[in-house]
């Protein structure tokens, strides 16, 4: 396609040139190259003034469209925006239990799993291994240990397991009363009659998590 900034330019080369002229653009197109070649004829211009001018305002009228329509572009090409919404630290920590502790930490929506007493202390021996912090890690096992999704697991005689997912211990009789009262306690109307999720709630956590 030629360029109107070349058309107007020829046009106004034709207006002002005292030898009259015309000017045949020929294009040759491939697949990479588009080459404009002009012939130049010595005879009289078959355009009159009057269509040259006409044509000039046309160019012209194309050129300010062409304009106008490059201004309105960036503002269609840029689309909605999206409200980015910041991601919890704690998440992230327990993102990371995850993926190094999969049985011990497994992903929604699998159920959890009770944990070994004293599993933080196993976990900090891989503190530096999993670029945590041990405070990080207690905010994370924590959180992990509250909830009607962990609360669910601890059941009379369930197994406890390790980072590895083998059993190491079982919950007791007074471990499951102890989830049972958390879980009444986050359905209770002074909770939000049960509209929040009970893993937002501030509620004890299992002995797991100290």
């Amino acid at each position: 396609m030629i360029q109107l900034e070349w058309r107007s330019w020829v046009v106004n080369g034709l207006m002002n040139c005292s030898k009259a002229a015309m000017w045949v653009p020929h294009i040759y197109r491939n697949r990479e190259t588009c080459l404009l070649e002009f012939v130049i004829f010595s005879s009289g211009c078959s355009m009159g003034f009057e269509q040259l001018v006409e044509l000039k305002k046309q160019l012209t009228k194309e050129a300010e469209q062409k304009t106008a329509a490059a201004r309105r572009q960036p503002k269609n090409a840029r689309g909605p925006r999206t409200r980015q919404t910041a991601v919890d630290p704690v998440v992230l920590v327990i993102g990371k239990l995850q993926k190094r502790f999969p049985a011990t930490f497994p992903r929604n929506p699998a159920p959890k799993v009770p944990l070994k007493l004293g599993i933080l202390e196993d976990i900090l021996l891989h503190a530096g291994p999993l670029g945590l912090s041990e405070a990080e890690i207690r905010e994370a096992l924590g959180t992990w240990c509250r909830g009607s999704r962990y609360w669910a697991a601890l059941i009379d005689g369930a197994v406890r397991v390790d980072l590895t997912g083998a059993a190491a211990g079982q919950v007791t009789a007074r471990d499951s009363a102890f989830a049972r009262s958390q879980t009444k306690r986050a359905r209770a109307p002074g909770k939000g009659g049960g509209s929040a999720a009970p893993e937002t709630l501030d509620s004890d956590a299992d002995p797991a998590a100290a």
